[in-house]
């Protein structure tokens, strides 16, 4: 939706932010807007990106934990994948008796985190 705008006012939400040129060949054109756009759930046009004003403080803290699997069987041995075992889950090997001890101990740590945050 092209829409003709004067100055750099935020658009409705869902509609493009653009202002209308004339350019030396006489032939209207669209140029993008630079500025931010100042009102939430607003569409620029040059990268029809939503420019979201910032959250008002709320005092919540986001905590985000990144972890990979534990130590799996099929890791450790090599010889898993041609087992009667391999054979049947080839793509879901168990844990290794260590990988249950890390997988325990980083739910501890969980757990301990979950109360602080």
């Amino acid at each position: 939706i092209r829409r003709q705008l004067m100055g750099h006012t935020a658009a409705p939400k869902g509609q493009l932010l653009a202002e209308q040129s004339k350019p030396a060949t006489g032939k209207d054109r669209v140029v993008p807007c630079r500025k931010l756009v100042e009102s939430v759930g607003a569409t620029c046009h040059c990268c029809i990106n939503r420019h979201r004003q910032p959250a008002a403080p709320s005092g919540f803290q986001q905590t985000l934990v990144i972890l990979r699997h534990s130590e799996r069987r099929d890791v450790v041995d090599e010889s898993y994948s041609s087992s009667q075992e391999g054979l049947v889950w080839p793509h879901d090997a168990p844990l290794t008796a260590y990988g249950v001890y890390l997988a325990r101990k980083v739910a501890c740590e969980l757990e301990e985190l979950h109360e602080q945050a």
